[in-house]
C-alpha cells in the first residue's frame, strides 16, 4: 500500500517536474525515516559523545595541571635563587 502511494506520488511529481527532481523528492530509506532516528538512538549517541568529551576534558585538565605546576615550580626556584643572591650581596656590604 505504501509503495503504491509512493509510486503514484512519484508519477505525479514527474509530471510536474523532471524525473531527477521527482526522484530526489521521493527518495527515502526502506521503511521510512522514523527507524533511523529514534529517541533511543539519539540518547545512545549523545551518551557516547558526552563520555568522549568528558574523557578528553579530563585528559586535557590533567596535562594542563602538570604544565601549570611545572611553570610554578620553575618560577619559585628562580625567585628563591634571586632572593639568595640579594641576601648574599646585602650581607657582603
Amino acid at each position: 500500500m505504501v509503495d503504491e502511494q509512493a509510486s503514484r506520488i512519484r508519477l505525479l511529481l514527474e509530471g510536474k517536474f523532471d524525473v531527477e527532481a521527482a526522484a530526489s523528492l521521493t527518495d527515502r530509506p526502506v521503511g521510512g525515516w522514523s527507524p533511523l532516528v529514534t529517541e533511543r538512538t539519539l540518547v545512545e549517541r549523545l551518551t557516547t559523545l558526552r563520555s568522549e568529551v568528558v574523557a578528553e576534558m579530563h585528559q586535557e585538565f590533567r596535562a594542563q595541571t602538570w604544565r601549570l605546576l611545572t611553570a610554578l615550580l620553575a618560577t619559585l626556584t628562580v625567585m628563591i635563587a634571586s632572593f639568595g643572591v640579594i641576601l648574599t650581596v646585602v650581607a657582603r656590604s
